[in-house]
Order: structure tokens, then C-alpha cells, then sequence
């Protein structure tokens, strides 16, 4: 949980470095948007005084909660920036340790980090620390495969993901100031768009057609999102824009330009595969606000990126991330943030060829965010029984997975769960799918737990589903 610093005030003396570093991680206080603005304004002055101090750790410990929390690139950003236009090198100091990040995780293959880098980057432009030519020629560079024939399209989707992911953060700037410059940036993307090969989508699809689920390239996607957003003039209220609240100081500050960036070789990378953006829920399933939003909105990318943003920064804390999903429900409260949730945390539990994410952090992500908030449960059961209805079309790998994933989930929570969406396929035969999961899942469920709680948490109707009680074979 983080520190509410409106009751615990910034010393400006006396820290140690795990003090300073817990500050600037902790800037945030979920919920309470004055308080996060009052943190970052005391924050800043007291980071520039612990300057010759704690340099270092100062510029470590931001360097990793823009890495770490997603979320809140906003929030860095202007941290950044007020800190920037009080002290001008240390503000050097800070977009030099990021850019040299950003060449660390290309030379990693990082994508991830490399895409939340380049997006506090972007930002950076907002909050006048980034002049906006260092940007768009950074976003040029970025985009070099894209007229490499040779390069290879994993390669070339990443590098115009991380761009698409980032743009919309700094294009309205761009647009104004930069406007040829941007256009550049929007036909290369166009142009690598039209003439790219998009045959995995048949192939990593979850459920085979005919489905009322659509199942589409996810860059192609996201481009369409970006896309809807420039044809209104890149105007949009979603994206968090605290800058905004310390204009009188920022606009006063000198601005930082950006070396040129030069790319690994593409033969030194091994990329993921491209993906196929699974969808469960449409308008039809929030009858109450907050409605869900379009396939093409971009709201709806954002948030998706910022879910899987969250998902994939957090692997080596699953308390940490569920904390941070459940936030981003209460921050963004007038949004179906559930909803996005479930949507993208099956999308990347049955991803095909394989997850990119470990099955074990998956399930233990999902049942403390059940615990974490209560709002998600029903979310999370409603996507359920959509995927069951379609289990019959399910990939054999993906129904597998869905059966190990939901079995553990019931074992966490001793088998308390919404039985009755099973029941009809008790009478089903015994070829139906329907049928075959149920049984799959309760045998698996067994093994996790007892027979004798299970046959207490399920109706009668299932009885003949489960598994028989074990027998010892040993000596008599």
C-alpha cells in the first residue's frame, strides 16, 4: 500500500537513501488526487535539496517507478519536470539515465521497458523538459525497420508498437509545433500497415469462428485506435495529465534535447510473436454506467495498455500488481477498468503460441485482485461464463490452461463458486465439450483441495461428475 505523505510530511533532512526512494515510490496515494498533487510539490523540492546527497539513488529510484508503476507515467513526468526547472542539470541527470535505459532494453530485447521508457519520454515533452524535435526524431528512429525490407516482422511490430503506444501522449504538441514531423511518423506507420502480413490471427486464435467474440490482430488494433484519435484532432480527457497543474512553474524551465539513437542489429533480437487482442464483453454487458467503450476507442487502449503495462511490470510481485489493477478500478472509477481487466488478463492467460507470462503468477495475480476488490468478482465470473459458453470452440491448449487456471482459483477460495452455470451439463453426452470441462475441472479441483469439500461446495446434479475417491494400494 502506498505512504500517505499528507499524514506522514517530507523531511528535508535526516533520510537515509531507503527513505528517499520509498518517498518517490510512494508518491501516489490511490484515490486521493489533491494529496498526490500536494506529495509531488513538496516531493520535488525536497529531492533537488538531497541532491548532493543522495544524486544517485534519487535518480535510480525515479528511473524505477517509471518502469514499475505504468500507471502513473503522468505523475513521474511532472516530478521530473518541476524538478528539472528548479535544477536544470539534475533534471539532465535524470533524462540521461532514462534514454540510457531505453538503449539497455533495446540491446535486451526489452519491449516492455522499452515501450514505458519511451513513453515517459513522450511525456517528458508536456511536463518542458524534452524539446519536441528530440522526440519526434526519436519516434523517426524507432520506426527505421519499418522501411527495412529485411527486417523481420516481430522486429518491426514491436519497435511500431512501442511508437503507437507512446504517440498519443506528446501528438497534440506535435501537431501543433511539429506538423510535417508527425505526418512523417503517421505515413511510415500507414505504409508498414497496409503491406503487413497478418496470417497469425487464423492461426493464434482462441476460439475458432463462428464466435460473437471478435478476435483481431492487436496492432492492427491499436492502430485503428490511434487513428480514431487523430481524426479528432488528438483530443481526448482519459490520458492523466498533471503537468497541467504546475504550468506557472514548468513553462518557465529550459529544455533537454535527445542524442540520436542508434538500433541493436535485428539478428541480435529474439522478439515475441504478434498477438490476437481476445475480446469478452461489449455495451450489452455494462447495462449500467460505466458502459463499455468501443472496440476502436481509444480509452480503451489506453486502459488496455496500461492493464497489460501493470501485468507484465509486476512479475516479481503479484500483491504489489493486484494492488496497483485494483487502484487503476478506483482511479479511473467513470471507466469499465473490471471489465478491461478480465478482458486482457484471459487474453494473456490463453495467448497462443504460449503466455509470455508465468501460468503460476497468472493465477495468484488473479485471486488476490478478487480479494483486493470486491467489484471484480462478478466481472470475472460473467467473462468465465462467457468463455465457457464458447468451450466447445476453444483451442485444445487454451481449454487446458482455462481448466488448470479455474481450478486453481476454486481451490484458493475452498470451491466457493457460482455452480449453477454448470449444471446442465451434467444431462449433456458424453462427447459434448461442455461436459468434458466440467468433469476436467472438477477432477483437477480434487487433486487442489479434498473430494469430500468438493462434494460439499457442489449441487447434486454434479455428483456423477466427480472424481472417485482414491484407493490405497499398498500391502495389506
Amino acid at each position: 500500500a502506498s505512504t500517505n505523505m499528507a499524514e506522514a510530511p517530507v523531511r528535508p533532512s535526516g533520510s537515509s537513501a531507503a527513505d528517499i526512494a520509498r518517498l518517490i515510490e510512494s508518491v501516489v496515494v490511490p484515490g486521493q488526487d489533491s494529496s498526490v498533487r500536494s506529495n509531488v510539490e513538496r516531493l520535488y523540492k525536497v529531492l533537488v535539496s538531497q541532491r548532493p546527497v543522495f544524486e544517485k539513488e534519487i535518480v535510480n529510484a525515479i528511473a524505477k517507478s517509471v518502469v514499475g508503476q505504468p500507471e502513473q507515467v503522468g505523475v513521474y513526468a511532472t516530478l521530473i519536470g518541476l524538478i528539472n526547472a528548479m535544477d536544470f542539470d539534475f533534471g539532465d541527470l535524470i533524462v540521461r539515465k532514462l534514454y540510457g535505459q531505453l538503449r539497455d532494453a533495446l540491446e535486451a530485447c526489452d519491449m516492455l521497458t522499452c515501450k514505458l521508457l519511451v513513453r515517459c519520454l513522450a511525456d517528458l515533452v508536456n511536463a518542458s523538459v524534452l524539446l519536441p524535435d528530440a522526440v519526434a526524431a526519436l519516434f523517426i528512429s524507432l520506426l527505421t525497420p519499418c522501411k527495412d525490407e529485411s527486417s523481420p516482422q516481430p522486429r518491426t511490430d514491436a519497435h511500431v508498437e512501442v511508437v503507437l503506444a507512446s504517440l498519443p501522449w506528446v501528438a497534440r504538441d506535435l501537431d501543433d509545433r511539429l506538423t510535417s514531423e508527425l505526418d512523417d511518423i503517421m505515413g511510415t506507420i500507414e505504409a508498414y500497415m497496409s503491406k503487413r502480413k497478418t496470417l497469425h490471427v487464423e492461426f493464434f486464435r482462441v476460439i475458432t469462428p463462428p464466435s460473437f467474440l471478435p478476435q483481431d490482430d492487436y496492432l492492427g488494433t491499436l492502430w485503428m485506435q490511434v487513428k480514431s484519435l487523430r481524426a479528432r484532432s488528438w483530443r481526448e480527457t482519459i490520458i492523466p495529465r498533471l503537468y497541467v497543474r504546475f504550468n506557472e512553474i514548468l513553462v518557465k524551465a529550459m529544455q533537454h534535447g535527445l542524442p540520436e539513437l542508434e538500433l541493436p542489429r535485428a539478428s541480435a533480437c529474439v522478439y515475441v510473436p504478434p498477438r490476437v487482442a481476445l475480446r469478452l464483453f461489449d455495451e450489452f454487458d455494462t447495462p449500467e454506467p460505466p458502459k463499455m467503450l468501443p472496440p476502436f476507442s481509444f480509452s480503451r487502449a489506453l486502459l488496455e495498455a496500461f492493464v497489460g503495462d501493470i501485468i507484465g511490470a509486476g512479475q516479481k510481485n503479484h500483491l504489489v500488481t493486484a494492488a496497483h489493477l485494483a487502484n487503476l478500478i478506483d482511479d479511473f472509477h467513470t471507466e469499465p477498468v473490471a471489465y478491461i481487466i478480465a478482458e486482457v488478463f484471459f487474453g494473456e492467460l490463453l495467448r497462443l503460441p504460449s503466455s509470455i507470462q508465468p501460468p503460476f503468477y497468472l493465477n495468484v495475480l488473479m485471486c488476490e485482485l478478487v480479494q483486493c476488490h470486491p467489484h471484480f468478482t462478478p466481472v470475472l465470473v460473467l467473462a468465465l461464463s462467457h468463455l465457457f459458453t464458447h468451450v466447445a470452440q476453444l483451442d485444445v491448449e487454451c481449454f487446458t490452461r482455462l481448466v488448470d487456471w479455474q481450478a486453481h482459483l476454486l481451490s484458493f477460495f475452498d470451491m466457493d463458486f457460482l455452480w449453477s452455470m454448470y449444471t446442465e451439463a451434467a444431462s449433456a453426452p458424453d462427447s459434448n465439450a461442455h461436459l468434458h470441462y466440467v468433469r476436467e475441472l472438477l477432477q483437477r479441483a480434487a487433486r487442489l483441495s479434498s473430494l469430500t469439500q468438493l462434494r460439499r461446495a457442489v449441487p447434486r446434479t454434479l455428483d456423477g461428475l466427480l472424481p472417485p475417491p482414491a484407493q490405497w494400494r499398498g500391502e495389506p
